[in-house]
């Protein structure tokens, strides 16, 4: 399978491809290149599958033979541990619990999923930072699913005063590889650092990024299998019933997406609504072509509170044009009244306790509905998060719910790093959170040892310098190593040792040969951050003295100013931070280089 540029349908990759560079051309997205509907078999025994058989299948669909189908299957079975019922209100409506996972969201659908298909594909050795903007429910779900995953840093961002207590206490309540982030400004604002983040290829060249919100088809993919498993379930339960109906709380509009995913894969839905708050910015495009790039407004049921929805641009993509779209989607704005009228309504009514946001796609389901005086349906409300999760809304409105186990005893493991809306400021948080090791190259002669000596010792990290370690192995001299064993030997044992080299908060020396060995290299740009000390060759040469007992790797007849120009050169190409040491005292070389640890 593979998939396709939303803006450029010639621009394919596959699942790997698009998991690693998620924004293929600026505002576009990934989509499936194309859409196969499943068997006639498939949806006549439905009924009789596990939501695991289910996932398989739609997983299989989409994703191919990219990853083998045990691997595939385990993933699902590893994910997917808790139940997704479809609960009914009365003959005609029903409501689809997506939070019973570990955070009480549906975000926990795609967020497991995608952990666990990096976890298949992220290399040993490869630091990969996760970034994310969260209004809500994102970030807990993010950290829930990738904390303590070997190789992997987390960065959450979220809006300051504009997501519940619960929800923060649960973003920061994992810590260990989970840093999280109070912006001053909106959500918008939060989403538009990451963009700014995935935009800058001078940071993209130091860090790895794995952004984890709907952008990524590895969130979108799983937010398909609920809407099969629905069907699964109605059909199991109600065999007369009518043409289906889902409303689905919109923000991002991923839940849609994928959805309208599904919808391309045969599944039998006769219409979708996308139930916004006040943030009605889909509305005004669906039915006035025109989005207003203006701020989101504070709600009740915060997730949702998206200015400029990502997703959009997939919707577009799948779409024809605007009247196409409306053929298969309608757009109903609910404002906080409503949404608190029919939290107490449908609690009365039926004794079910509604978080904001499934009151939002209750309330626009029935409008629609009724707008369209339509008589024969089934209709279907997509429940996106427990309602313990708003006990602000829930208490003053005296509502009962329960407090599921998740939420018992959450504590905060990880301390919130106060960020204004400024990406100078978040990008250098963003480099010292995502790099557990720093390499120091450069000529010798810089201070290499020095300086990681003193770094040492004031970071309480640890120093390895290759030089050492070679000199401990072989029982003498460095030079006198390489006049044993000559050039070629020598960086070839360099090379292997630096290869050896692992660990967390360590500095490393590699020796200085090894910057002609692009496999050592990109190993150190794998595990740290690499930062070139440069200095003259003037300076350089005084320091070097006789430099015959240095161990040197030189070509007959070169000379050292020669070798100097040659590995500059090489190292321009590899640093990811330069620190021109001319003129500068070691303390001051420390406290630049402290910035990014």
């Amino acid at each position: 399978m593979k998939f396709a540029c939303s803006g450029n349908k010639e621009y394919i990759t596959n699942l790997e491809g698009a998991l690693f560079n998620p924004i293929p051309i600026e505002e576009t997205l990934w989509l499936p290149n194309t859409y196969h509907e499943l068997s006639y078999d498939f949806f006549n025994n439905i009924h009789k599958m596990t939501f695991h058989e289910i996932a398989l299948t739609i997983s299989k669909q989409l994703i191919g033979t990219e990853i083998p189908e045990n691997i595939l299957k385990n993933i699902i079975e590893e994910c997917f541990d808790f139940e997704i019922p479809l609960k009914k209100l009365n003959n005609k409506l029903y409501i689809l619990e997506l939070f019973h996972g570990p955070t009480l969201t549906f975000k926990d659908v795609g967020a497991r999923f995608m952990s666990r298909i990096l976890r298949y594909f992220i290399h040993k050795d490869k630091e990969v930072s996760i970034i994310v903007s969260t209004s809500g429910d994102t970030g807990s779900a993010v950290a829930s699913a990738f904390h303590k995953l070997s190789n992997v840093n987390v960065h959450i961002l979220y809006p300051k005063n504009m997501i519940s207590q619960v929800q923060e206490k649960q973003i920061r309540s994992y810590g260990d590889n989970v840093y999280t982030y109070q912006v001053e400004g909106t959500f918008d604002d939060c989403q538009k650092l990451v963009k700014d983040t995935l935009n800058d290829e001078n940071l993209r060249n130091m860090i790895t990024f794995f952004p984890a919100n709907s952008i990524n088809i590895a969130r979108l993919i799983p937010q398909t299998f609920y809407y099969f498993w629905m069907y699964a379930q109605l059909k199991k339960t109600n065999k007369q019933f009518k043409q289906i109906y889902i409303s689905i709380p919109s923000g991002n509009l991923g839940n849609l997406t994928g959805g309208i995913i599904a919808y391309k894969l045969g599944l039998p839905i006769k219409h979708y609504i996308a139930a916004t708050n006040a943030n009605d910015s889909f509305g005004q495009y669906l039915y006035f072509d025109n989005i207003k790039n203006k701020k989101a407004v504070p709600t009740i049921s915060n997730a949702m509170d998206v200015s400029i929805p990502n997703n959009l641009i997939r919707l577009k993509a799948i779409f024809k044009d605007n009247v196409d779209m409306q053929s298969k989607i309608s757009s109903i704005s609910i404002n906080d009244k409503e949404t608190k009228e029919n939290i107490t309504s449908v609690y009365n009514l039926y004794k079910y306790p509604m978080d904001p946001h499934t009151s939002v796609g209750y309330t626009a389901l029935q409008k629609y509905i009724s707008t369209k005086d339509i008589k024969s349906y089934t209709g279907i409300i997509l429940s996106t998060a427990h309602p313990s999760k708003f006990p602000e809304v829930m208490d003053k409105l005296e509502i009962e719910y329960d407090i599921p186990s998740q939420l018992e005893n959450l504590e905060y493991r990880s301390d919130r790093i106060y960020l204004k809306n400024n990406y100078s400021d978040w990008k250098n948080y963003l480099i010292k959170n995502s790099r557990k090791n720093i390499t120091l190259i450069g000529m010798p002669g810089v201070g290499k040892s020095h300086i990681g000596k003193e770094l040492s010792k004031i970071t309480n990290w640890s120093y390895l310098d290759v030089d050492r370690i070679m000199e401990y192995e072989k029982g003498k001299k460095l030079h006198m190593i390489l006049e044993e064993m000559g050039n070629n030997n020598f960086k070839e044992y360099e090379q292997n040792c630096t290869l050896a080299l692992k660990g967390k908060n360590t500095i490393f020396s590699p020796g200085g040969s090894v910057i002609y060995s692009e496999k050592a290299m990109n190993h150190l740009k794998n595990i740290s951050l690499i930062i070139f000390l440069d200095n003259s060759f003037e300076v350089i040469k005084k320091r070097l003295g006789d430099y015959s007992k240095r161990g040197i790797v030189l070509k007959i007849n070169q000379t050292l100013e020669h070798l100097y120009y040659e590995r500059t050169c090489l190292c321009n190409k590899y640093h990811h931070i330069k620190i021109d040491c001319r003129k500068k005292q070691a303390n001051k070389i420390c406290e630049e280089i402290m910035k990014y640890i």
